[in-house]
């Protein structure tokens, strides 16, 4: 690290998420070990994304974009869904959900695809009969009871549950 006038500027990266406190110790400058630490600060996953939808029969979602593309199941029936924290490269975030207390998932319809005029459900809820919970994959999450009350074709949208991760905002 060069100092100019006392100050130095360092690059780092980090690939997981949390609150985190850089610590910098030089043993090697005039003699003496210096220390220096920086102020806590939130690291956000990159992206929250859907992984996985999938019938409780483990048939995929064909991922229709027309009506006359096959259906995936009928409005009312559950569905299973996967939902991965990651980064820039993404790769897993494996402190997502290991928070105190835990963040949480949540996924909305957040597009009504088709039909053109149609009814995006429960006002875009997605209602899961049960929450998001860890796989034993750290950074991924499902739910199997996750519900859509209309017909049509959606987009589905992951967030994190209280829509702030950590005080620092949304997730994307």
């Amino acid at each position: 690290v060069a100092f100019v006038s006392g100050r130095a500027s360092v690059s780092a990266r980090y690939d997981d998420a949390g609150s985190i406190r850089l610590q910098v110790t030089d043993a090697a400058s005039f003699g003496h070990t210096l220390t220096g630490a920086s102020n806590d600060f939130v690291v956000q996953p990159y992206e929250l994304r859907v992984t996985r939808v999938q019938t409780p029969a483990g048939i995929d979602n064909p991922a229709p974009a027309a009506y006359a593309d096959d259906a995936f199941l009928a409005a009312g029936l559950p569905f299973e869904v996967d939902v991965e924290a990651v980064d820039a490269d993404g790769d897993r975030t494996p402190n997502f959900g290991r928070e105190t207390p835990a963040e949480g998932v949540r996924v909305t319809s957040d597009v009504l695809v088709a039909p053109a005029g149609g009814r995006n459900g429960s006002s875009g809820d997605v209602i899961d009969g049960a929450a998001f919970g860890p796989t034993g994959v750290p950074g991924r999450f499902e739910n199997d009871r996750v519900v859509f009350d209309e017909v049509g074709i959606i987009r589905l949208r992951p967030a994190v549950a209280d829509g702030d991760y950590l005080g620092s905002g949304a997730v994307p």
